[in-house]
């Protein structure tokens, strides 16, 4: 099977075991991707614009407001842009695309797409980024002790191309915080094959 560093994301931040087979049921009920059903593309591509210095933050500020207010749209994209450029308005940096990545677990049963959205060189180091957009739920919450298993998959991926002194990263939009490899205290293999592992079984019986 194959899934999104998202899609593990969104099933690695679930705090509930009836969660992450919901998050199961939902990726297996949705493998095909429909650019008209991401969620959050329009803000997504419009970062990138804005890094790169073709858009400002006020341009991504009038898309988000153009969004529908069904579903809560608007207010969601204007809360998300409020949160990137109060989180980019200080920050030295230099925007590079992101190389494309792949990760399998041991026996090779989970296949996980797991390029970065884009790559920033700061303070020496370049942070091979992924941004958790997502809305808060109740029996979701990315913390430092569920976030690892991504972090790690991360690092373990084979790319096409990696930066030197490349660090793994997930800002969480949530948090307002971008979390490293380094700061997980124990980083561990073996949590994120256990993952993978319950993932598969999840999957089977979804």
């Amino acid at each position: 099977m194959k899934i999104t560093l998202s899609q593990f994301l969104s099933y690695a931040a679930k705090t509930t075991t009836y969660g992450k087979l919901t998050a199961v049921q939902k990726i297996k009920e949705n493998t095909a991707y429909e650019p008209a059903t991401d969620y959050w593309k329009p803000i997504r591509d419009g970062l990138h614009h804005v890094l790169q210095g073709n858009m400002t933050f006020d341009n991504l500020s009038q898309v988000a407001a153009s969004a529908t207010q069904r579903g809560n749209k608007q207010k969601n994209y204007l809360e998300a842009v409020s949160k990137l450029e109060s989180f980019f308005k200080n920050r030295q940096y230099v925007y590079r695309a992101a190389p494309k990545a792949t990760w399998s677990n041991d026996d090779e049963s989970l296949q996980v797409t797991a390029s970065p959205e884009f790559v920033l060189a700061m303070d020496g180091t370049n942070y091979l980024i992924k941004v958790f957009y997502r809305v808060k739920k109740h029996d979701e919450r990315l913390t430092k002790w569920n976030i690892g298993s991504s972090l790690m998959l991360m690092d373990k991926a084979t790319y096409s191309e990696q930066p030197e002194h490349s660090v793994p990263a997930i800002l969480n939009l949530q948090t307002q915080q971008l979390v490293t490899l380094r700061d997980i205290k124990e980083p561990n293999e073996a949590l994120l094959q256990a993952d993978a592992a319950m993932f598969v079984t999840l999957w089977s019986r979804a």
